[in-house]
């Protein structure tokens, strides 16, 4: 085997294990944003939201370009990739620390992002989260 194609090979699984820890802290940033999520809605007698994998792509999509244009911003609800939905909203959250319980609290002290995580038309959410950037799409 050549030197190059073994240094390749090195790269390549170096690049693989060091990606594999982001993308499970990842997963278990948003099963921790679910629990919370519906562990609120549960105490105010409301259906648990189920995790949408379209609405995921689309959260982590935007979560992406807010970390990329290092901006905060809403998207347009019509962009939503669920055309059957009869209601959809949009949370978001920069939280320095980031905890799921931490951004649920927050979340609860608005007005806006409380009628969203309490809306009882929800029956299904989609979680982003880039670089502490928290997107949350849900639909119903």
């Amino acid at each position: 085997m050549s030197t190059k194609l073994v240094k390749s090979i090195v790269i390549l699984l170096l690049a693989l294990t060091a990606a594999a820890p982001t993308a499970a802290a990842a997963a278990t940033k948003a099963q921790g944003l679910l629990r919370e999520i519906n562990r609120a809605r549960v105490v105010h007698h409301l259906r648990p939201l189920r995790l949408d994998s379209r609405l995921t792509r689309f959260a982590h999509l935007h979560s992406q370009e807010m970390a990329r244009t290092r901006r905060l911003a809403h998207t347009a609800p019509l962009l939503l990739p669920v055309p059957h939905a009869l209601a959809v909203g949009e949370n978001l959250a920069w939280i320095p620390g980031d905890q799921p319980a931490d951004v649920v609290a927050a979340w609860l002290r608005s007005p806006a992002h409380r009628a969203n995580l309490l809306c009882p038309r929800y029956s299904s959410v989609g979680l982003g989260d880039v670089a502490g950037l928290v997107t949350a799409d849900f639909a119903g």
